[in-house]
């Protein structure tokens, strides 16, 4: 199949402020090639993919606000010059190019348009419910034409009440990009963009009351609360920085557990992901599709949302997790072939079908 990719209007592809969906695009590109797939994306201009930087386009135009942490806008417009137009004009025009177009970008506009273009625009959803116009575009889409729409996990596509079937194509990992790691020698960490929905400000707690510093590493998405996260809780902070995909391995594969303290219903979950392949347990709050990656008890610890005793009791019974069963908790559900196989079935429907 040729299939074009528009992605996420966000931030450049490599740009810390995209979350996932930079190692999202990565293995997708990854599985596409494995079934000998030809295809182009389209991306905002300056974006940076691994492996795969002749396959961009760039496009240019103003970033569109994130619907995960913007919360000051009750209504997210398109802005004057917007990236998120120019890349749907761009896909527009080429789609005859294309037997598929497929769209990563979390945001109400894909959704609407897709219903003009002759070729079929399939939609994987990142995010949860947190936007009333752009959920109902992607429950409309959904219900539309059948495997029009992709959910992460059943967790996700649960918070969109009135998808009929939804489908789910859960991500995996091209493993052989992540070492496994028998004796850490780091303590807890944390990853992820540093921002209010992620609740670094509760792992931080845990570590204070578990008498330790937290590593982190990540892009800093909020500069104000980064800032207030610093004045509460500046002795346990170990901040690294934003990392290459190889250092940030390395930094997950050496903690002791990643704790996952999200304060929103997480769609998927890749640094949990990421951290398991690697063998290192994660103490997460069950909420959001953690409850679905992590078994309790065997790759980490499920505790209830918000209750930061639970957490610590679990971080003292970290030993009892076996590293290598971590990573083979995920080693084949979640790996490169699994995904290629489940990406191609999904694709693979899709092709060929009549817009509505």
């Amino acid at each position: 199949m040729r299939v074009l990719i528009v992605s996420s209007p966000v931030a450049p592809l490599g740009d810390g402020r995209t979350g996932g969906i930079t190692r999202q695009l990565e293995t997708m590109c990854k599985a596409l090639s494995l079934h000998d797939h030809r295809f182009q994306i389209l991306a905002p201009e300056g974006s940076k993919l691994a492996g795969f930087q002749s396959h961009l386009q760039d496009v240019a135009g103003a970033l569109q606000p994130s619907l995960a942490s913007d919360e000051s806008e009750p209504v997210y417009p398109i802005p004057a010059g917007s990236v998120l137009a120019e890349m749907w004009r761009a896909a527009f025009q080429r789609q005859n190019q294309f037997d598929l177009i497929v769209n990563v970008a979390q945001d109400w506009l894909p959704y609407y348009v897709c219903g003009f273009f002759k070729t079929p625009v399939c939609h994987m959803v990142n995010m949860g419910d947190v936007d009333p116009a752009t959920s109902r575009e992607i429950i409309r889409c959904a219900n539309s034409i059948q495997n029009r729409v992709a959910f992460l996990s059943r967790t996700q596509a649960a918070q969109f009440d009135g998808v009929l079937n939804p489908v789910i194509v859960p991500l995996g990992l091209d493993l052989d990009r992540y070492d496994f790691v028998a004796s850490p020698a780091g303590g807890l960490i944390w990853g992820g963009r540093i921002s209010p929905e992620k609740g670094l400000e509760d792992a931080l707690e845990i570590a204070k009351r578990c008498g330790e510093t937290l590593a982190i590493a990540g892009a800093i998405d909020d500069e104000t609360y980064w800032r207030d996260v610093q004045d509460q809780y500046g002795p346990q902070i170990a901040y690294r920085g934003f990392m290459t995909q190889s250092k940030f391995q390395s930094f997950l594969g050496h903690g002791r557990a990643l704790l996952q303290t999200q304060k929103w219903q997480e769609a998927f979950g890749l640094v949990t992901l990421e951290a398991l392949a690697c063998g290192t347990p994660v103490i997460a709050y069950a909420r959001g599709a953690n409850s679905e990656l992590i078994k309790d008890g065997v790759s980490g610890f499920l505790v209830e949302p918000d209750n930061i005793d639970q957490a610590i009791a679990a971080s003292g019974k970290i030993a009892q997790i076996d590293r290598k069963t971590c990573r083979d908790a995920i080693a084949e559900s979640h790996s490169l072939s699994a995904f290629a196989k489940r990406m191609d079935q999904w694709l693979e429907t899709n092709r060929g079908a009549v817009q509505q």
